[in-house]
């Protein structure tokens, strides 16, 4: 029977020390203990790695919408900031295909199919998506997909990372409506402009045409007396 125990030590100088102890009891056929052995290994490095990790992950979850989905592109892990924008509890969410589940179809057939080429080939992927949360309503996130591959260079899992920007979008489109209104509106000014100015000219060729008729009317006049 083997046991193993985490403690940290704490030397008269320098930092603490986390230490994996492991002990091991060795009996006889008759099963009576013989004698116990024990190891000491220092873990420090590790523990470091596994709070930098945990820190990374905290400041990742309270500021991104964070996904994990397997090969199979179903969803592993989602975190509280993905269900606070698409309106779905954590259980609705794994197991499902993250693409149908949050799938707006804004994007054409091409485009997704260049996005799925790009992770399962195990290339990082960034771009701007448009999807529909559960309530039918559309938002955007700036997105970027990280694909991890094993020994062999399979695929085995994607993390996607993404940011609202639905806010921005929104603005974006109602400046480029405002754009496009004022240029018709600039349009229609130099149509009515164009109009005014054929007017005027017909206007004025009329009143030439008037001038030159009564010129004539006068002629003719002093021709019959």
């Amino acid at each position: 029977t083997s046991h193993t125990l985490e403690r940290i030590m704490l030397p008269q100088s320098g930092p603490k020390i986390y230490v994996l102890l492991s002990g091991a009891v060795v009996r006889d056929d008759a099963g009576e203990i013989r004698s116990v052995v024990c190891a000491a290994q220092d873990i420090t490095d590790r523990k470091k790695a596994e709070r930098a990790l945990t820190d990374q992950k905290f400041a990742l979850d309270q500021s991104a919408i964070v996904a994990i989905m397997d090969n199979y592109r179903l969803i592993t892990y989602v975190n509280d900031q993905f269900c606070n924008l698409t309106g779905y509890l954590h259980d609705e969410l794994v197991d499902q295909d993250n693409h149908q589940i949050v799938n707006s179809d804004y994007h054409s057939g091409d485009f997704v199919y260049d996005v799925f080429d790009t992770v399962e080939s195990g290339k990082v992927w960034r771009g701007e998506l448009a999807n529909v949360a559960k309530d039918g309503e559309v938002y955007w996130t700036t997105t970027t997909i990280v694909p991890f591959t094993n020994s062999d260079g399979q695929v085995y899992q994607y993390l996607t990372i993404q940011f609202d920007i639905t806010d921005r979008k929104q603005m974006e489109e109602t400046q480029t409506q405002m754009a496009f209104q004022a240029g018709m509106a600039e349009m229609s000014i130099s149509v009515l402009h164009n109009i005014g100015n054929t007017v005027n000219s017909i206007s004025n060729r009329s009143q030439t045409l008037r001038e030159e008729v009564a010129n004539y009317t006068m002629v003719a006049d002093a021709l019959e007396e």
